[in-house]
């Protein structure tokens, strides 16, 4: 009797304790998703409590956070190359010079008259006039859409 009930016992314990790792979603290794498979051990899965969506969710705000990083330092050495540059008094002209002919053309493209958009008179619209049905009245008329 008492080997049954250790057994029982066992594997009470067996279950119990598989039962619970599975409920917290203790993993060793790689899940698979629709994105790719996903280390189980990396700090994302284990920030999103275990779903490998929120934890693709997660990856993604970090890997934005990266490359927005990467830009802005991308355009801070921009803006010092610039103005290294700037201070070359040959560079200084030809970029002003440049400055000048593009407002010159984006004046001379807004003084242009524009060209009005032809529009229909009420005569040549395209809805026709029908005749309206009533009952007895006298025959009035209705706009009816031409396209029908």
């Amino acid at each position: 009797m008492r080997k049954v009930f250790r057994a029982a016992a066992l594997l009470a314990v067996g279950v119990a304790v598989t039962g619970d790792a599975q409920a917290r979603g203790y993993r060793n290794g790689t899940v698979n998703t629709p994105f790719g498979s996903f280390n189980t051990n990396s700090p994302e899965y284990r920030a999103a409590g275990g779903d490998p969506f929120a934890a693709e969710r997660i990856r993604e705000q970090m890997m934005m956070q990266k490359m927005m990083q990467q830009q802005m330092q991308m355009e801070a050495k921009a803006q010092a190359e610039f103005a290294k540059r700037m201070k070359d008094p040959k560079f200084r002209a030809a970029y002003e010079a440049e400055q000048q002919r593009v407002a010159q053309s984006m004046a001379a493209m807004s003084s242009r008259k524009k060209k009005k958009k032809h529009t229909l008179t009420p005569t040549q619209s395209s809805a026709k006039e029908v005749p309206a049905k009533t009952d007895g009245e006298e025959a009035t008329t209705r706009s009816v859409d031409a396209k029908k």
